[in-house]
């Protein structure tokens, strides 16, 4: 009996037990899916509360550069703060108490999360260095372009599709589609999801592709559109509110239609790069010709040129003789001397007969004056 009761009670304990756990859950589900990826849009409100902070102003934001690549990310003279850009980071519109601080790693996103650190009170513990997945979005070939130019890659590239990316730069620059950005972003938050929980979080991050694509994902919006609301400015705070998703169908044209377009666009380029090559060097034969109203500007290898202007100053330059002034002295062309003629060989022709081969032997000593 003593056994029976035991049994009975123990069962009634692990039922209870559980039933407590399923409580547990329901009241806090989970915002990640069965794989630890956050579901995009979250499927249950968050766990934790995001603040996602642009790096403030670097040297190359100052100097309206692109400047993305991995490998210059810690460089004191490309992305140390500015003056300006430190009293952007002081001057941070969001006021918390020992925030989780998670930063990426290159220089203007560290020296901002520092300041954040010492204004916010974080401690050591609680401020976490993300050494890839905050990195800045690559645009590759698009490296060293002017900074105002971004709209026009937005247009260009995710207006079109979410994996439609730039070609890579020719100096290892990397280049990233919407869709890429997306992977890392998600990563950041999926890991943060998993590991806290009831925390302030801020992300700080460079640029603004990676906190407004995050933020179009978990609203359930096309990420092709990411870039329509407001883009963040440097050292800009803006805390991550939930907004209810449209029941919208978008009409993505796919990977495989975005290689394709990648390859014809690599192409153009490289045609484009073939003819600023030839339109150099023509505009150098005609400015020293005739006078044109030529308009050069480069934009990362790409050139507008006044084409009617350019090709009636090219030809001038290739068919038009130098002038002669009357008291100068116009020097003799030298030509060169002629080659000697070729010697005439005498041909000759072999046979089957018996002799022929004594006949052939004998003719080619004659002709080439041999002596033994």
């Amino acid at each position: 009996m003593l056994l029976v009761w035991l049994l009975t009670e123990s069962a009634a304990f692990d039922v209870t037990r559980r039933s407590a756990i399923g409580l547990v859950g329901s009241v806090a589900a989970p915002s990640t899916g069965i794989t630890g990826l956050l579901v995009m849009p979250p499927r249950a409100p968050l766990r934790n509360e995001y603040v996602f902070v642009r790096a403030a102003e670097s040297v190359a934001d100052a100097e309206d550069v692109i400047d993305t690549n991995a490998a210059t990310k810690m460089s004191v003279e490309r992305n140390s703060l500015t003056a300006r850009g430190v009293e952007q980071a002081h001057g941070c519109a969001v006021s918390l108490e020992n925030p989780l601080i998670y930063y990426s790693t290159a220089r203007s996103s560290e020296e901002t999360a520092q300041i954040l650190r010492d204004r916010f009170g974080t401690t050591n513990e609680r401020f976490v260095p993300e050494f890839s997945l905050l990195d800045a979005r690559g645009f590759g070939a698009h490296e060293g372009e002017r900074l105002s130019r971004i709209p026009e890659l937005h247009a260009l590239y995710d207006s079109r599709s979410r994996y439609l990316k730039p070609p890579e730069g020719e100096d290892g620059a990397y280049a990233e589609s919407v869709d890429d950005a997306f992977a890392r972003i998600r990563q950041v938050l999926s890991k943060t999801e998993t590991m806290h929980c009831g925390e302030t979080i801020v992300l700080v991050a460079p640029g603004s592709d990676l906190f407004s694509i995050a933020k179009c994902a978990i609203d359930g919006k096309d990420l092709r559109t990411h870039f329509l609301d407001n883009p963040m400015e440097p050292g800009e705070a803006r805390p991550l509110l939930l907004e209810p998703a449209p029941a919208t169908k978008t009409t993505e044209p796919g990977p495989t239609w975005a290689e394709r377009e990648r390859s014809a666009i690599e192409a153009a380029r490289s045609d484009l790069e073939t003819l600023a090559t030839d339109v150099e060097w023509a505009l150098s034969r005609s400015r020293s010709v005739a006078p044109a109203a030529v308009v050069v500007e480069e934009v990362g290898g790409f050139f507008e040129v006044a084409f009617g202007v350019l090709a009636a100053g090219a030809l001038a330059a290739l068919n038009r003789s130098p002038e002669v002034k009357e008291d100068e002295v116009v020097p003799e062309v030298q030509t060169a001397p002629k080659p000697p003629p070729l010697p005439t060989m005498t041909t000759t022709t072999t046979t089957y007969d018996d002799d022929a081969w004594l006949n052939n032997i004998q003719a080619i000593l004659e002709e080439e004056d041999y002596t033994y």
